[in-house]
């Protein structure tokens, strides 16, 4: 019975707790560290195209240039002007 015990389905638990640990120490870049993604050049023409066709939720990255036509500027920071003024209200 003690081998039986000694088995137990806690005692594999911590035993391959153990060994998962040090399979994080060996990754190939350390914890905190942006990785070198080679293929963002490829997909960047992909995403252009797929852009037009769909909306995209969230923050996206824009070019910091003058924008000429008025309209177009008023859209593109109206969201955060909007934000701004939500913040100084309250």
């Amino acid at each position: 019975m003690s081998a039986i015990a000694g088995n137990s389905p806690t005692s594999q638990r911590k035993q391959s707790n153990a060994s998962g640990s040090g399979d994080l120490s060996e990754q190939s870049t350390p914890r905190g560290t942006k990785r070198e993604n080679e293929d963002d050049d490829d997909d960047s023409g992909d995403e252009e195209v797929g852009s037009k066709n769909e909306k995209r939720a969230g923050r996206r990255k824009i070019k910091i240039e003058y924008i000429d036509d008025k309209s177009r500027r008023h859209i593109t920071f109206s969201k955060r002007k909007a934000g701004i003024m939500k913040k100084s209200k309250t």
